[in-house]
């Protein structure tokens, strides 16, 4: 690395020099490539001035035609050379200079000057501000597809935010966690670069139904649900179907009606003592 030329969180244009490279290698390849295009330019310059004798001497008749063409296609020859030790010279120029693909704002540069690098190394970052994206972790149940559902993003302070997910990633992360990227036009007003936030993703729009504290749910030694309903001044338990779970509420899918009263607190009490009562061991 032979000198960073972008300056660290500060605005750099497309196309402008990022890092040029440098070392012994380079150096010593740039020097073959300049001795060739100046070797050539020379032996141009020397075949031109041929030309122009040869055909000063045709004139005068000391030469013959075939002689002056015979210096031109040489000339020519020579000329096409250079030209292609131009243009290796320009491409190897190219490879050395590494420039921005975008407009942005160059920021977490991982590498510094005179440090060796390789194909492939990440250089730094340039973020578009204009463009701005939440990358996300999310665990969404089975079957969900992610694309297009609509996020609340928080960033604190009552502050409330809405984007939509727009790309799932292919790889999940090291917890297993599904990658995706969550944008809209508010994230470039209100966000900035290498900002946390949290928020919640709706993955399903459903109609207002029966819900339950966690606390009523009680499961048997199958893991079936059920709640303790009262009925005629007791409580009997009833096999629920349960939904969704969010903030300690649980959607009750079948199994209860909407005028019922459940037990909320004490229900696994009330199951281990029914379960005495029914398998008591006599005396």
């Amino acid at each position: 690395m032979e000198a960073i030329e972008a300056k660290d969180q500060m605005p750099i244009k497309e196309g402008a020099i990022v890092v040029r490279l440098g070392g012994p290698q380079i150096e010593t390849q740039r020097a073959r490539l300049q001795a060739k295009v100046e070797s050539l330019k020379s032996q141009v310059d020397l075949a031109h001035q041929t030309v122009e004798r040869l055909v000063q001497c045709l004139k005068e008749r000391f030469v013959k035609k075939d002689q002056v063409a015979a210096s031109r296609e040489a000339e020519i020859k020579l000329q096409l050379q250079l030209r292609q030790a131009q243009l290796s010279m320009e491409s190897f120029m190219k490879q050395i200079h590494v420039v921005a693909p975008m407009t942005g704002i160059f920021t977490n540069r991982r590498v510094g000057r005179g440090q060796t690098v390789s194909p492939g190394d990440v250089l730094g970052e340039i973020i578009d501000r204009d463009h701005l994206r939440i990358a996300a972790s999310l665990f969404p149940p089975d079957g969900i597809d992610l694309i297009g559902k609509e996020v609340t993003v928080r960033l604190g302070g009552n502050q409330l935010l809405v984007g939509i997910v727009r790309v799932v990633l292919p790889l999940a992360d090291s917890a297993g966690a599904t990658r995706v990227w969550i944008e809209g036009p508010q994230m470039d007003k209100r966000l900035y670069p290498g900002q946390t936030v949290s928020g919640e993703v709706t993955v399903e729009v459903k109609a207002a139904g029966l819900t339950v504290p966690g606390s009523a749910i009680v499961y048997d030694s199958e893991e079936r649900p059920c709640l303790f309903v009262q009925k005629d001044g007791a409580y009997e338990p009833r096999s629920v179907k349960l939904g969704l779970v969010q903030d300690g509420w649980v959607e009750v899918l079948s199994g209860l009606e909407q005028d019922q009263s459940v037990v909320t607190q004490g229900a696994y009490e009330l199951f281990y003592r029914r379960f005495n009562e029914q398998f008591k061991v006599r005396d």
